[in-house]
């Protein structure tokens, strides 16, 4: 709702549009090899300071069973969770050898 007491379709939009990026991201994590990993954990970092960006940690376990981990930032939340969503569904997350699960 806007100030006025108005309903706001752009944010109505965006809220429906996040809400369906995070359910695909859950479906991810419930059913392995959704995203061609199997995502065993995920870890949010809020901005520290004004300028800062949110920050996913994303771990998972490759083909073989291999501890990985890829990382994705965003200005806001809501964008954060779908460009996140939008990287694993497309297949552009770099993922990394997890050097602390080894």
């Amino acid at each position: 709702m806007t100030k006025e007491g108005k309903h706001d379709l752009t944010e109505e939009k965006r809220n429906l549009k996040t809400g369906s990026f995070v359910e695909r991201l859950g479906r991810g994590f419930e059913n392995p090899g959704t995203f061609g990993v199997e995502l065993t954990g995920m870890s949010l970092r809020a901005p520290n300071g004004e300028r800062g960006e949110y920050l996913a940690v994303v771990r998972a376990l490759d083909d073989a069973g291999a501890p990985i981990v890829a990382f994705h930032s965003a200005m806001f939340l809501a964008d954060l969770l779908v460009g996140l969503t939008e990287r694993l569904n497309n297949g552009s997350m770099r993922w990394r050898d997890d050097e602390f699960r080894q």
